[in-house]
């Protein structure tokens, strides 16, 4: 059984202490999941924070939340062996002014980051790199009124994946279809009705695949500002959370507001801030199986371009597994793999992988074929890149040869 970590937490006065009562994980999951701390900052009231995949060794945090000078600023982390963040270090280095950015902040297509503000009542789309603020818009016109309010993006995975979902404190979700505008940002479509769910809703996290039992895409956690928790709910086809289906996960915190999935480990970060100190707890046990996706088209032959698709698990310890259909019947070939992209023409088609090695392969009677390997252990696989593209003697591809897609794994 894995343990429960009590850790400290911040007053709204700025004062070092126990909490009165202990934070710990509901009975439900104190057999899967493990908490802890990934560290505290001395810095002004926070609200939102995020790690993003392209510089998993820096904490992007809101400060200021709330005001007309709220500031998003960049602080470096320190990782364990397994890669689980362990402290928060180093200078503070302000990036960005984001006026009246709220409690919460997700990242979306090309990088950017969407956060609501306070008091002006606006999402804001805040490009990455030179972190500039590109965009807002007024949420009046949709009926939306003026309120602390959290933001995410639904993932890969789900039906509804790349739609934009705003929790407000009145504990109304709402959702919305991101349009591109043709300037790089986004225009908001409400795309199905609101759903009503607990008072006090400031954050919302989608659970990552993989996570210690529950099912892949059918959970959000939802940070609750009063009473100081995060709960879970199940979701529906749609992505949208459930109000029957509300579960306590883990609290009480002290003013708990935004969290986050660390992409390198899949735990879940928790900020709670006081006056002169934020406190960020850990939760393991989420996303084990990494990040995986395909990208790309291959190489027609026979029936088509074979495909490749994820079926196992990129993560340390599991079995990854892929399968691939399409092909021609019996045909032979090799799977070509390495730990960096690439995208250049290759037989009248594009190679998406940078070689490190390649093995032979061969399709059954169906066109059909699966590969598998045992994940290793070690750390240093942690947060590693894989990439595999397979190719196929076929004489009907246009050089004889046909190939898949390409299938990417983030291993975790």
């Amino acid at each position: 059984m894995h343990r429960c970590f009590p850790f400290l937490v911040v007053t709204a006065f700025g004062l070092l202490g126990v909490a009165s009562a202990q934070t710990q994980l509901a009975p439900a999951f104190r057999n899967d999941y493990v908490l802890g701390t990934a560290g505290s900052v001395s810095m002004w009231p926070g609200g939102a924070l995020t790690i993003t995949a392209e510089d998993p060794g820096h904490l992007l945090l809101g400060a200021n939340p709330g005001t007309g000078s709220a500031i998003l600023v960049k602080k470096r982390v320190t990782r364990d062996a397994a890669g689980h963040v362990t402290g928060v270090v180093g200078p503070i280095t302000q990036v960005a002014n984001v006026g009246y950015m709220g409690p919460s902040m997700a990242q979306g297509p090309g990088g950017l980051l969407f956060c609501a503000t306070l008091l002006t009542n606006l999402v804001s789309q805040i490009a990455p790199g030179n972190w500039s603020l590109r965009r807002e818009i007024d949420l009046a016109p949709f009926g939306l009124q003026s309120e602390d309010r959290g933001i995410a993006i639904v993932p890969t995975g789900h039906s509804t994946a790349g739609e934009l979902r705003l929790v407000s404190n009145s504990g109304i979700v709402h959702a919305f279809q991101l349009v591109p505008d043709g300037n790089g940002t986004f225009d908001l479509v409400p795309a199905r009705p609101p759903v009503a769910i607990g008072y006090g809703s400031r954050h919302l996290v989608f659970v990552p695949p993989g996570s210690v039992g529950m099912p892949d895409h059918q959970y959000v956690l939802v940070t609750e500002y009063n009473p100081g928790q995060i709960v879970r709910y199940q979701l529906d086809a749609n992505a949208m959370p459930i109000a029957a289906t509300r579960q306590a996960f883990c609290g009480p915190f002290a003013s708990p507001v935004g969290a986050c999935i660390d992409p390198v480990t899949g735990d879940l970060l928790q900020l709670s801030h006081g006056w002169g100190t934020i406190d960020i707890a850990r939760v393991e046990g989420f996303g084990r199986c990494g990040t995986q996706s395909v990208a790309g088209f291959g190489i027609a032959g026979t029936h088509g371009a074979p495909t490749i698709a994820p079926t196992g698990c990129a993560g340390r310890g599991e079995v990854w597994a892929a399968q691939i259909a399409n092909g021609l019947a019996n045909a032979p070939g090799f799977v070509i793999v390495g730990i960096a992209q690439q995208s250049v023409p290759f037989l009248g088609g594009t190679l998406y992988v940078a070689p490190l090695g390649t093995f032979f392969h061969a399709l059954d009677a169906s066109g059909q074929g699966s590969l598998a390997l045992t994940m290793p252990l070690s750390p240093t696989w942690n947060g590693l890149e894989v990439h595999a593209q397979a190719v196929y003697l076929d004489p009907a591809a246009m050089f004889g040869v046909s190939a898949t897609n390409a299938l990417h794994s983030w291993v975790r």
